[in-house]
């Protein structure tokens, strides 16, 4: 059985890829030879893991994040291009500059560009957090396609980190929201007491691809200065993405 769905999955994506990338369900299922009952069921779970997307006419297409399997992005290569503009962030600001990707729940580091100052929050490329406790994860996760949001939203296992940590789905639900809305993402004290977050997704063809954020001791965060941070995150994410860009077309 379940050799039989993924054959019928394979089967769903290399129809929609001969008709354009783009067909409605009974174009689809039609050419893949699939019921269109199961083609539904194994379309919506494609769409969940975010390799299958609906359309603004609810036809379904292929999503960036397929073609990178035939082509993966080298994480090296990638910290490589946006390393200069994170270091930038860093000097500017003074604060704690981290890059991140989405790795299932988790957000995983690649780079930490710490502050010079004495008090500030220590992490390492590699480290681990939840998605739902930072700002990182938040800002991510805000720009899937709300399918694979929800599916993600539902499997989480939400565990605090520290008292001020929001475990509730609804409420977390609504800061996605407007995350999305906003463009950014802002936490304070959810993932480590005293500390401040901002992050912004780095979109690479209308997925989030990582993240950049800033982590600040909430003591030296005033709100006369956090809409200034805002934009600083958001710049850097977007001109961390030009960088990759560029160097994907150059190689």
């Amino acid at each position: 059985m379940e050799c039989s769905s993924l054959v019928k999955s394979f089967n769903l994506l290399e129809a929609l890829a001969g008709l354009g990338g783009s067909a409605s369900l009974a174009a689809v299922t039609e050419r893949a030879a699939v019921s269109k009952s199961n083609g539904c069921r194994i379309l919506r779970t494609l769409v969940a893991l975010g390799y299958v997307r609906q359309n603004t006419d609810r036809d379904y297409e292929l999503t960036p994040r397929l073609s990178r399997l035939t082509r993966p992005a080298s994480e090296a290569a990638m910290v490589a291009a946006v390393d200069p503009v994170l270091r930038d962030l860093r000097d500017r600001t003074g604060e704690t500059v981290n890059f991140a990707v989405l790795d299932g729940e988790m957000v995983r580091y690649l780079v930490v560009h710490e502050s010079r100052h004495p008090l500030r929050r220590v992490a390492d490329a590699d480290d681990r957090d939840p998605f739902y406790t930072t700002a990182l994860g938040r800002a991510l996760v805000s720009q899937l396609d709300p399918a694979r949001q929800a599916h993600l939203l539902a499997g989480a296992v939400l565990t605090p980190r520290t008292e001020k940590t929001d475990t509730d789905r609804e409420h977390i639900r609504d800061a996605l929201a407007q995350a999305h809305k906003d463009g950014y993402a802002v936490e304070h004290d959810q993932c480590d007491l005293g500390v401040t977050c901002i992050g912004a997704p780095m979109m690479t063809d209308g997925e989030p691809l990582a993240a950049v954020s800033l982590s600040i001791p909430t003591v030296r965060c005033r709100e006369a200065s956090l809409s200034e941070l805002i934009e600083a995150v958001r710049g850097t994410a977007d001109e961390a993405a030009r960088a990759w860009a560029n160097k994907e077309a150059n190689q």
